[in-house]
This record gives structure tokens, C-alpha cells and sequence, in this order.
């Protein structure tokens, strides 16, 4: 049981790293969107503020799934792991409906939403195989790298939007077109 303690305890303290990171860039955009009247990057940092909510989510479910056995559930909490899951997939799926919704309304606003979404994904990938990796320590080093990329790309493709340009994240697989 001891073994299953540290596993939530550690699982907790990586989520509320990566919250402190999320709400961080999420911040910045918010800041720098503001001060240089860049709508989008404006919006893309609210936007970042669902993927700090998602780590409440999970931190919620960690808690609860780390509870010893009772009465009402003699087998244990860990299902709510599960729930906070779908909580946090619901996260992940709002760029998809705002990709569907906004598509047909302009061929610049499809392209730019469909690389944002694309780039959104890698990065969600990225951190997704950053966090078993943060056992050993190298996922401390890709969540971190896959941080810095989604804010610099961010703030750059959100510049070239406010300014009517094309922009294409580097090296992004084009998943949805």
C-alpha cells in the first residue's frame, strides 16, 4: 500500500509542477496579447489557462483515487482516475469543436486553426510521453522543451495571424488540414 501512496504523492507533485508551468505561459500570452493588441495570442493564452484547469482536474482525481478503501467503496477510489480522465479529455477536444465551428468561415482562419490544432496535438503527445519519463528525469527536460516550444510558436504564429500572414509551426505533421 505504501508503494501506492508514493505513486499518488509523486503523481500529485508533477502535476502541480506542470499547473505552475501551464498557468505561467499562460500568463505570458495573456500579457503579451494584451500589450501589443495581438487578439489571437490574446485569446491562445486564455486558451492556455483550460490546460492549467486540466491539471486540476487531475490533481481532483488523484486525491480522490488515493483514498484507502471504505465502506461504500471497499475496493478503493482509483476509478475516479478514470473520471478525471474523461474530465481532461473534454479539455483536450475544445480545440477540435472551435477547429469544426470556425473552418468553413475563411480560408486563412481554417489554415491557421488547422496548424494551431495540429501543433496542439504534438505538443499534447509530447507531454503525455513526458510524464512517465519524468520518473527517470529526462521528462522534466521534454516537458520543459515542449513548454518553451509551445510558447515561442504561440507567440509567433499568433503574430503572424494579427498581421494576416501565413505561418506553418516547424516540423508538425499536418494530422488535420
Amino acid at each position: 500500500m505504501s508503494a501506492q501512496r508514493d505513486r499518488y504523492r509523486d503523481v500529485s507533485t508533477v502535476l502541480r509542477r506542470v499547473l505552475v508551468l501551464n498557468l505561467a505561459v499562460a500568463v505570458a500570452k495573456v500579457l503579451f496579447g494584451w500589450s501589443s493588441g495581438a487578439i489571437s495570442i490574446l485569446s491562445d493564452g486564455l486558451h492556455s489557462f483550460t490546460d492549467g484547469a486540466s491539471n486540476v482536474v487531475a490533481l481532483a482525481g488523484v486525491r480522490i483515487a488515493s483514498q484507502p478503501p471504505d465502506d461504500d467503496h471497499p475496493y478503493g477510489h482509483r476509478k475516479f482516475e478514470t473520471l478525471a480522465s474523461v474530465g481532461i479529455l473534454i479539455f483536450l477536444v475544445a480545440p477540435l469543436v472551435i477547429y469544426l465551428i470556425y473552418k468553413d468561415r475563411d480560408p486563412f482562419i481554417r489554415r491557421h486553426s488547422a496548424q494551431a490544432l495540429n501543433f496542439q496535438i504534438i505538443i499534447a503527445i509530447i507531454e503525455l510521453i513526458s510524464l512517465p519519463l519524468m520518473v527517470i528525469g529526462i521528462g522534466f527536460l521534454t516537458a520543459t522543451a515542449a513548454w518553451i516550444a509551445f510558447l515561442v510558436f504561440s507567440i509567433i504564429a499568433g503574430i503572424a495571424a494579427n498581421k494576416g500572414e501565413e505561418y506553418t509551426y516547424p516540423y508538425i505533421p499536418q494530422m488535420v488540414t
